[in-house]
């Protein structure tokens, strides 16, 4: 190995040696931040089986809103066809 070949090796460990310093210190920051920040989160977080309950709440209301789709949906039928039935009554007086 040459002398410019060490010269580089020995700056590229300096160079990772500094790089992994500061990566680490920052890594610790960010650590002890996120960790902050996810206890807040859990706190606001509603618990496991109220989250099955909203779960089920929400199938309900889907269902229902189906449901009443449906019915709105057969009275407007039922309407239209009561106004053809009088539109076609009149044409033929």
């Amino acid at each position: 190995m040459n002398d410019n070949t060490r010269v580089r090796v020995r700056i590229s460990k300096d160079l990772f040696e500094s790089l992994a310093k500061e990566v680490l210190a920052e890594a610790k920051k960010a650590k002890s931040g996120s960790a902050d920040h996810a206890m807040k989160l859990s706190k606001k977080m509603p618990k496991l089986g109220e989250n099955k309950q909203m779960a089920k709440a929400k199938k309900t209301e889907e269902k229902a809103m189906v449901n009443k789709k449906e019915e709105v949906k057969s009275k407007v039928m039922e309407i239209a066809k009561a106004q053809l039935a009088e539109l076609m009554k009149k044409k033929e007086n």
